[in-house]
């Protein structure tokens, strides 16, 4: 973990690593974030985004830090 997500910018509170997955129609995602469990701030690191397009698999990985407050 870098040293900008141990801790939640808001509370102080250690941030936990969390992958989510999802199915959303004929696509699946996978959602690599760090969370805070006091205060549900979240840094999300990657999304990896799995569909289907004219028959054939499509993979996606999308590397960015998005926070949700």
């Amino acid at each position: 973990m870098s040293s900008r997500h141990q801790l939640c910018p808001k509370c102080k509170t250690p941030l936990v690593l969390t992958i989510e997955s999802e199915y959303i129609g004929s696509e699946r995602r996978i959602t690599y974030k760090y969370r805070c469990n006091a205060c549900n701030y979240k840094v999300v690191l990657e999304r990896v985004i799995l569909r289907k397009v004219n028959g054939y698999l499509r993979l996606e990985v999308v590397r960015r830090t998005e926070t949700y407050h």
